[in-house]
């Protein structure tokens, strides 16, 4: 192979592959709809409440009850989705989300919506969730294979991020639009509604896809067992272990920088509904870039530790920056660096782990990684609403994001075998015994 082509692949290379054609344009139409409602969700909760620490306190709630049900179910989560054919578990998952959203949009539409509603609505799709998420990201490879997973992880980080961009422009034009002369939550009902009907898009796709029907081997361990072993494996990395940490520590601080966004823009930026939308977008932007980015260049970049720490330190830079401002002109273009080093972290973080796994633990670790993500966000919008609401969302963003500089500083400087993590984590030194059998970390 040249070195053209080892250093800069074509970011669409993982389209090569049927099943993964069709997934990828089913996930496209649904995710857009996901984002119309993530962005007319948070937009309703602000119009519902009645000032800035109200809100706040809100939002906090719904977010820590969407994500409860992951903190609680992630690894059961990630065990299932290594003993079920794991297009159907996703296929199901999708039709439940499906009637959530359009049933949460006919309660808004008909102006029955009371502001409890809303968490209630979030821990049921967070209980989707939590089977959705390690089975979608374990299912990756048996769509595309190993050579070419970096270039779907970050394909598939471009989609959604590209979703992040469209979806809440639409969502604020919709809001915008069709809440002049009207009760402006009414017109909120129909981001669900639009949710809802995008699933047509990845249910089809899923129908269509031919991997990952075939039943899996059943597995003669208790679900106990399963978890020691993944607990097992996880604990023989150092490198392991320090990604794992950075992780958590980016769940626990940086919840705020998404989830009091809609509080900063309209108390603290005094923005509309289209002006949250702009920052929403301009967030994708930077998103979709660092998205493509990786998708082109994953290959060439030969120190992914490096990278991984210094989008870390970015984001928790970027968005202590933009909490501190004071002007939308100056804060819809940082939040471009929110986006881009956010999906720098996250998408690196992600290949890390599944190029270092091996097939048959894939499933849990993505669990742990899903609770990683979402299920450490309970805590995390506790301490950032519970700051913004005793004191304002400004302080609650600067500290988030201080906080999130020292611990990638401490993590960098205890943790050479992640700094120093070059295409995978670094091969683990020593041998550990599993539940079921002697396994060896992969090479490096």
């Amino acid at each position: 192979m040249s070195a053209t082509s080892t250093s800069r692949r074509s970011p669409f290379t993982a389209l090569r592959h049927r099943d993964y054609r069709w997934f990828y344009i089913g996930q496209l139409f649904s995710l857009i709809g996901t984002w119309v409602q993530s962005t007319g969700q948070n937009w309703l909760v602000t119009l519902l409440s009645e000032s800035e620490s109200h809100a706040s306190k809100w939002l906090g709630i719904v977010a820590v009850l969407g994500a409860l049900p992951m903190f609680l179910g992630a690894f059961v989560g990630g065990a299932i989705a290594d003993r079920m054919p794991k297009r159907n578990l996703i296929l199901s998952m999708q039709v439940i989300q499906c009637i959530l959203a359009l049933s949460m949009g006919l309660l808004v539409i008909t102006g029955h919506i009371k502001l409890w509603h809303i968490p209630v609505f979030a821990g049921l799709l967070g209980i989707t969730q939590v089977f959705d998420m390690p089975a979608r990201q374990a299912f990756l490879i048996e769509l595309v294979g190993k050579e070419d997973l970096p270039n779907a992880i970050g394909l598939n980080s471009s989609m959604f991020n590209g979703a992040r961009v469209i979806g809440p422009l639409v969502a604020a034009q919709l809001i915008e639009r069709l809440g002049a002369g009207r009760p402006e939550t009414s017109a909120v009902g129909l981001c669900f509604i639009m949710n809802g009907l995008s699933y047509v898009g990845v249910i089809g796709g899923l129908m269509a896809v031919k991997a990952g029907r075939t039943a899996v081997a059943k597995s003669k361990q208790a679900l106990g067992s399963q978890l020691k072993e993944v607990a097992n494996y996880l604990k023989a990395y150092r490198a392991g272990i320090a990604i794992v940490s950075l992780l958590a520590g980016c769940s626990l601080f940086m919840t705020g920088d998404w989830i009091l966004l809609p509080a900063l823009a309209k108390f603290g930026l005094h923005a509309n509904a289209a002006g949250y939308g702009t920052l929403m977008s301009m967030r994708g932007v930077g998103a979709l870039a660092a998205a493509l980015l990786l998708a082109t260049f994953s290959g060439s970049i030969q120190r992914k530790g490096h990278l991984l720490l210094g989008s870390a330190f970015c984001w928790g830079l970027c968005s202590l920056t933009l909490a501190n401002c004071g002007s939308m002109a100056i804060g819809r273009w940082l939040i471009i660096g929110v986006g881009f080093s956010m999906i720098l972290f996250f998408v690196t973080a992600n290949t890390l782990l599944q190029t270092s796994t091996p097939d048959h633990l894939r499933g849990r670790v993505m669990g742990v990684h899903s609770w990683l993500m979402i299920g450490l966000t309970p805590a995390g919008s506790i301490i950032a609403s519970s700051i913004a609401a005793s004191t304002n969302v400004v302080r609650a963003l600067t500290i988030g994001g201080t906080i999130t500089m020292l611990i990638v500083a401490i993590i960098a400087i205890k943790a050479p075998a992640l700094r120093r993590a070059k295409r995978t984590l670094p091969k683990c030194p020593v041998r550990f015994r599993s539940v079921r059998e002697r396994i060896v970390v992969p090479d490096a």
